[in-house]
């Protein structure tokens, strides 16, 4: 079977490129808004683009056809600054709660029990359960249509302490990390195998 993409409904495209380019890494994404509420939200179309300067980049779809934006899309765009933080298997259901879609001011934070440590450089905190975070600002927002591409400039790295050895190199073998991937549908890869978690209701 052949699909063309140019008539192909828009679901039926999101089923096969979510199982198709998988495992894919999780942007566990914390953001402040102009309020100074928090927000945290994870996004699955994430990768690194660049390490000399150190680039990211995740996307995010629109809250509407009229392309209102997300929270995360909204905080960025007012104040430029977000935490990736990087999801182990400890986390894995936390950063679930994560993914309900909360009123603007809501946090995330408090409805999955998580506590918020400060960053170095940008406003937004990181999860303080996560043992590797980036500090990033906007680089650019690239609309792509039905979602907005949004890069950064990874300005500070965090790592827990126990991902150093006592020689000062850094230990970042995967056993070490534990991230989780997301798979299709509701289905998570770690390294004690398949997960599956349904995406909160609201």
């Amino acid at each position: 079977m052949q699909i063309d993409c140019a008539t192909a409904k828009p679901r039926l495209l999101y089923e096969i490129l979510t199982a198709a380019v998988s495992p894919r890494p999780i942007a566990w994404v914390s953001t402040m808004g102009a309020d100074a509420s928090h927000n945290l939200a994870p996004f699955s179309f994430y990768n690194v683009f660049s390490a000399v300067p150190p680039v990211l980049g995740f996307a995010t779809g629109y809250a509407g056809p009229d392309k209102s934006p997300k929270d995360t899309l909204a905080n960025i765009r007012a104040n430029g600054e977000f935490v990736v933080n990087m999801v182990d298997s400890r986390l894995i259901a936390a950063m679930n709660e994560t993914s309900a879609n909360l009123p603007y001011g809501q946090s995330e934070f408090e409805r999955a029990g998580l506590a918020m440590s400060p960053s170095r450089i940008v406003t937004p905190p990181r999860v303080a359960e996560v043992r590797i975070a980036f500090e990033c600002h906007r680089r650019d927002i690239i609309d792509l249509g039905g979602s907005a591409l949004i890069l950064g400039d990874i300005l500070s790295v965090y790592l827990a302490d126990d991902l150093m050895s006592e020689e000062g190199r850094v230990r970042l073998s995967s056993e070490e990390m534990d991230t989780i991937g997301r798979l299709g549908g509701d289905d998570y890869l770690g390294l004690n195998g398949l997960m599956r978690l349904a995406r909160p209701l609201n």
